[in-house]
């Protein structure tokens, strides 16, 4: 076999050696740096997104705070629409129980008037019947017995 050759020895000692270092210098001068080159973009790359998401993350929480600002005042302005439309309805509520107790006023002093007026006219009418049938029993005891009311 070839290869354990002993006559052959140095020469695949100096082309190891040569090969190897042609190796190591083709990694070390050219691999490495594109290397480095790449893991320093990749860095900056990162950095850059990392930025960008902080910036992301601060305008997220801004917006938050200014919803919640706005959700804030919004439900204060709906809190004093929601009192000034009760304020409002408390309003017309009592006028229009002020309103329906004036019609009931006026009705029972018409109710009132009306009754008077019907007494009056019923007492009249009571006082002429009362006077018409002692009118007709004084007739009745003078033309059956001769006997005199007064």
């Amino acid at each position: 076999m070839p290869q354990f050759d002993s006559s052959t020895f140095s020469s695949q000692i100096f082309w190891l050696l040569v090969s190897g270092f042609a190796l190591i210098c083709f990694v070390r001068l050219v691999l490495i740096p594109r290397i480095e080159i790449v893991f320093k973009n990749r860095k900056n790359f990162l950095q850059a997104e990392q930025e960008s998401i902080n910036a992301l993350e601060k305008q997220l929480a801004d917006i938050k705070i200014e919803r919640q600002k706005e959700v804030h005042l919004a439900q204060q302005k709906a809190h004093d629409f929601l009192l000034l439309v009760k304020k409002d309805l408390d309003t017309k509520k009592k006028q229009h129980i002020d309103l329906l107790e004036k019609e009931m006023h006026d009705k029972i002093i018409s109710f009132e008037a009306k009754l008077s007026k019907k007494t009056l006219v019923a007492k009249q009418d009571y006082k002429k019947n009362v006077e018409h049938y002692t009118d007709i029993i004084k007739q009745e005891v003078t033309y059956s017995g001769g006997l005199h009311v007064k």
